[in-house]
């Protein structure tokens, strides 16, 4: 039996030292990390299980020994041949180890936003104490800050991200509501799960609008201009899961315009996000470079994901987080 690993993968540190690991614990398996996409074409014929995201490229040159694909992530919106997608051949990924710390990063964005802490800390490098400032905030305007339990959560996809953004957000006292491809009965804490049809009236009810559904053809543009009209003046938008779900020049117009008050972005349509645009300079826009999920537990759960399915996969066993191809997720 033979395990490659890509070569997206290979170069990082931590997956190294697992593979090492793997090495010493199954002496009689083959283990092969690719130098560079060509190697990799051309180790994938003979291998029996793919770590890692493979391409365009590699993917054609896959042979019938092939059983099983992990992805060490939770998008697969990067594999779309659809020779791949029809064939036998198993897709896992590891959507719970990114969740937490996703959520975690939607609320630090949400609480930044709602109380202006990037503004404050722009006011601190000057040493200005902007005390007044804030005191002559009225009701409403550019300067107020947002009381959160007076606010309502709007959440595009209510999957493990989803659920895991609404318990923190419980804790602020939030109206949460949510649309989904396939909408269910709501946990506790959720108003509603509406159906994607419903979109429309998610967005005008939202005060923050966050996005966490996968990538597919189906959510490509699901947001896009004809929905500016929709937004609260008090909208806010945080993009956490794929760029591209909301049209990005949209989003920018929305913004320019004023249709939507403020964005959190970690996702974007084109990564890393071209230094001119103007996104970066908006000081009502939160960037981080899609590094949200980016915690040493969550680097330390996709290995152990891995290591249980392995041992799944070696014992005949059915293994977990096994994807949709078709669907995209």
């Amino acid at each position: 039996m033979k395990i490659l690993f890509g070569s997206r993968v290979a170069p990082y540190k931590t997956d190294k030292e697992f593979i090492e690991q793997l090495i010493k614990a199954y002496p009689n398996i083959e283990f092969c990390l690719s130098l560079d996409e060509n190697h990799e074409e051309k180790e994938i014929v003979t291998s029996d299980v793919y770590y890692g995201v493979p391409s365009e490229k590699v993917l054609l040159a896959v042979s019938e020994k092939l059983k099983w694909v992990h992805v060490p992530g939770t998008g697969i919106d990067g594999i779309s041949n659809q020779e791949f997608i029809d064939s036998d051949i198993i897709l896992t990924n590891c959507p719970q180890a990114h969740t937490k710390p996703m959520a975690d990063h939607v609320m630090g964005m949400i609480t930044n936003l709602a109380h202006k802490l990037w503004e404050q800390r722009d006011f601190q490098r000057e040493h200005v104490w902007a005390h007044e400032k804030y005191k002559r905030a009225g009701k409403f305007n550019d300067d107020s800050f947002v009381d959160l339990s007076e606010t309502t959560l709007g959440i595009v996809s209510m999957g493990a991200i989803g659920r895991q953004i609404t318990q923190r957000a419980k804790g602020f006292e939030m109206d949460i509501y949510a649309v989904d491809k396939y909408p269910s009965d709501p946990p506790e804490g959720v108003s509603q799960i509406w159906g994607l049809d419903k979109l429309d009236d998610l967005i005008q009810i939202s005060d923050w609008l966050v996005i966490t559904s996968p990538f597919t053809t189906e959510t490509k543009g699901l947001i896009n201009e004809k929905h500016l009209h929709l937004f609260k003046p008090s909208s806010h938008v945080i993009v956490i899961s794929r760029g591209g779900i909301f049209d990005e020049k949209a989003l920018l117009k929305g913004l320019q315009t004023k249709k939507i008050k403020g964005a959190g972005i970690d996702a974007f349509e084109t990564e890393p996000l071209d230094p001119k645009s103007p996104l970066w300079d908006m000081p009502n826009v939160i960037i981080s470079p899609h590094s949200s999920a980016i915690t040493p537990t969550m680097f330390e759960q996709r290995l152990q994901i891995f290591r249980d399915n392995f041992k799944r996969f070696l014992e005949g066993e059915t293994l977990n987080h096994i994807c949709n191809k078709r669907e995209g997720f």
